[in-house]
């Protein structure tokens, strides 16, 4: 089996590629943004640089790889970010979905698509429409959701439109040691390593801390990937996640069980969005019946493993 990663170096790309290698017979093809225009090949694995806005670029890498699953993971997936940088955003998650969708139907279009979607497209729904469903239409409320829905739309479209085989997964909130601190779960880990070093006080800086999110290992996504893309059904849309609620809140304090730390909460105006969701959790019954998968990583061993790695950063 041959396949191609489109944003390798994206928080699925690293670990997608070490699960597909274990797999007999693979060939794999990387193609994401190089310090250099470097090509190089490393046991099955070969890398390409590629800019996903780059239609010329993109066309190359898609028409040389004669892959049989193609993985568009390439991704501008801050929130925050977005909000500040709406252009280049649209640029990379919604242009570059067209140039890879594009040069599919053009040059592989035998292809298996698969398309890493959000769960940020759903946007501002009721509570009684929790949990999410994939037949929901979605409402996005910040700029990095509108992109992903306008992404889901194209793939949609092209799966109608020239019969090609794509399937979009909707990830929600994942939480990778990869992470930095513009995401809330880490920044909390690195504000708890700061206190047990006795580098800051006490008191941690957060946003609305009633949001009721689904946080879901990148672990348990990355297997996701792989289970859509043997499983899943053409033309669908697939949500990945625990499917279970968790507040900000929660995460703090099961942050303070792990410390050993009570602290004092201040809110920070810089980490307040514009327009928020109250709650975003998954219904995750139709991948676990179409492809038998269901996450399996505890949140407080997500949690734990973020909170060791900005121990040995500090």
């Amino acid at each position: 089996m041959r396949y191609l990663i489109i944003g390798g170096t994206s928080v699925f790309g690293e670990g997608l590629a070490v699960r597909l290698l274990a797999k007999p017979d693979t060939e794999l093809v990387i193609a994401t943004k190089l310090p250099s225009e470097e090509q190089y090949m490393l046991d099955k694995l070969y890398w390409h640089d590629l800019d996903v806005r780059s239609e010329t670029d993109v066309n190359r890498i898609v028409s040389q790889a004669k892959s049989d699953i193609i993985f568009d993971l390439a991704t501008q997936d801050s929130v925050g970010y977005a909000w500040k940088n709406p252009i280049e955003t649209v640029d990379i998650n919604v242009s570059g979905t067209i140039n890879v969708l594009n040069a599919v139907r053009d040059f592989s279009p035998n292809t298996r698509l698969i398309i890493s979607g959000s769960g940020e497209e759903y946007g501002r729904m009721d509570f009684s429409d929790i949990p999410l469903h994939e037949e929901i239409n979605p409402q996005p409320n910040n700029i990095y959701g509108a992109t992903k829905a306008c992404q889901t739309m194209f793939a949609k479209l092209y799966h109608q439109a020239f019969g090609l085989d794509i399937i979009v997964l909707r990830t929600f909130y994942e939480t990778s040691t990869l992470q930095d601190d513009r995401y809330a779960v880490s920044s909390f880990c690195k504000q708890f390593a700061e206190m047990e070093a006795g580098r800051k006080k006490a008191v941690i800086k957060t946003g609305n801390l009633n949001n009721i999110r689904d946080f879901t290992d990148v672990e348990d996504l990355v297997y996701a990937f792989d289970a859509v893309a043997e499983k899943g059904k053409s033309g669908e849309i697939y949500n990945a996640a625990r499917g279970k609620a968790t507040s900000l809140l929660d995460i703090i304090q099961i942050l303070e069980k792990l410390t050993g730390i009570q602290v004092s909460i201040e809110a920070d105006e810089s980490r307040f969005r514009p327009m928020d969701a109250p709650a975003v959790v998954a219904d995750v019954r139709k991948i676990e019946i179409d492809c038998g998968w269901k996450a399996e990583i505890p949140l407080e061993q997500t949690i734990e493993k973020l909170l060791v790695r900005w121990r040995q950063a500090i």
